[in-house]
């Protein structure tokens, strides 16, 4: 790990993930309880789409930083084989999950944009994972999707200690 991460991994405690925003969608002629007779893949992102900063005064008149990161996460069932098609402006997917949680982390100093843009690309994910996974769980038993589509294991792109 490089030690910009280090840094901010050490700085930053994490105070809570909240729902932000959320959108599902349905093809009009598509039964969810069909999906497992479907051939379909999934494709799915995800990333932080906005960081914002804040400074305040605790109760102890200490000065502390508020980091709050908007992460955006979707996923989509698509018919086996329309992965081209599926590029398309048009294409109409058997169903789309999207959701943005806000992830909210403390820290007693400012951290530098190089610091915050390494916490970005390789923490934030990692902490919101969890929170995914159970909304696209729990979206899909909602709508009567079967089998539920699957979020696959984080995995970081650091290696080492």
């Amino acid at each position: 790990m490089n030690d910009l991460l280090i840094s901010a991994q050490d700085a930053l405690k994490i105070q809570s993930i909240d729902l932000r925003g959320t959108q599902v969608s349905l093809r009009e002629d598509f039964e969810p309880a069909t999906l497992g007779a479907h051939d379909y893949v999934t494709q799915e992102f995800h990333g932080v789409s906005q960081v914002k900063e804040a400074v305040f005064t605790n109760d102890n008149s200490d000065t502390v930083h508020e980091y709050r990161f908007n992460h955006t996460s979707g996923i989509r069932a698509i018919a086996q084989g329309d992965q081209e098609a599926a590029m398309d402006d048009d294409y109409q997917p058997f169903v789309v999950i999207v959701v943005t949680f806000e992830a909210k982390y403390i820290a007693t100093q400012e951290l530098s944009e190089d610091e915050v843009a390494a916490f970005s690309e390789n923490n934030v994910s990692f902490h919101v994972r969890p929170y995914w996974r159970e909304y696209v769980q729990s979206t899909c038993a909602r709508i009567g999707l079967n089998p539920l589509l699957e979020i696959p294991i984080h995995r970081s792109d650091q290696r080492g200690g």
